[in-house]
């Protein structure tokens, strides 16, 4: 695979990739998405896009291999998703980002019966004054210390309590390895 591979999940409904507010769009033409995904649990929401093109620029950020990061870490999310401006949602007219945090498995655990600590991260609180994902994230990177360890899923409430779940890359390693070793 010689052009610009990225992560992404595999619930994410694209037509391309955008670049900058002007609208820059990659066609796309390989889409890889593990056979165990099924779209009903939130398992294995993963994915591998081969672009067409190369985007100018574009700084590549490592895989993390790491398995478990410490509750309270504060990530780096980015997302082309909805914002909420004064309680009215737009769509986002450029790629936002800002800090979430990592928060106990056991909660999300807790509030998700199928939530697997081993394959997803649990992030965030609208309560916690730090950034969250919407509708539009999915897809974006979670970064931690210049790896990426996550790719924006899905979101849920309960109550009053609004959390994040991403997909944890470093659990897809070998998954990667194998597509990337069939597609060279």
């Amino acid at each position: 695979m010689d052009g610009l591979c990225f992560l992404m999940p595999a619930s994410s409904k694209f037509g391309g990739v955008r670049e900058t507010t002007i609208g820059s769009v990659r066609g796309v033409d390989l889409l890889v998405i593990p056979s165990s995904y099924n779209g009903n649990d939130g398992n294995d929401d993963i994915a591998i896009l081969h672009l067409t093109r190369r985007f100018s620029g574009a700084s590549v950020a490592r895989l993390s291999r790491r398995k478990w990061y410490n509750v309270g870490s504060k990530p780096l999310i980015a997302g082309w998703g909805a914002v909420d401006r004064h309680s009215q949602w737009y769509q986002a007219d450029k790629l936002r980002e800002g800090y979430t945090q990592i928060a106990d498995s056991a909660l999300c655990k807790a509030m998700i019966k199928d939530f697997d600590p081993a394959k997803k991260i649990c992030a965030g609180s609208y309560r916690s004054g730090l950034a969250g994902t919407a509708k539009g994230d999915s897809g974006g990177p979670m970064l931690l210390n210049g790896y990426q360890i996550g790719i924006t899923s899905h979101g849920f409430r309960v109550g009053n309590e609004y959390l994040d779940v991403y997909t944890r890359v470093s659990n897809y390693g070998g998954w990667i390895n194998q597509v990337f070793a069939h597609y060279r």
